[in-house]
């Protein structure tokens, strides 16, 4: 496996490994606890690159068909703010 991009806002980190670039699933960490949390678990991360966390929260795209997605499909943007992020990581 390959590291992909890395990210670091305040206390969250977020990273994704696969070796095909076509990332399934987003990791995100407490660094302060040291606590890990991976998403989505229900839908497939379509372009992990083009995830973004800021000061708002967490903003990634997905689609629900896998791989042989159609690139001209519409997707859909999944907003988490900072503080439920953090929640989910605790929780998890």
């Amino acid at each position: 496996m390959q590291a992909g991009n890395l990210s670091v806002y305040g206390r969250i980190g977020l990273y994704y490994v696969d070796p095909r670039r076509l990332a399934e699933h987003l990791h995100l960490v407490d660094l302060a606890t040291g606590r890990e949390l991976v998403l989505p678990t229900t839908q497939h991360v379509w372009g992990a690159r083009d995830t973004a966390l800021g000061s708002l929260g967490l903003v990634y795209p997905v689609n629900k068909d896998h791989f042989g997605a159609n690139v001209s499909q519409t997707g859909t943007l999944v907003f988490v703010p900072t503080a439920k992020v953090l929640a989910m990581i605790a929780a998890s």
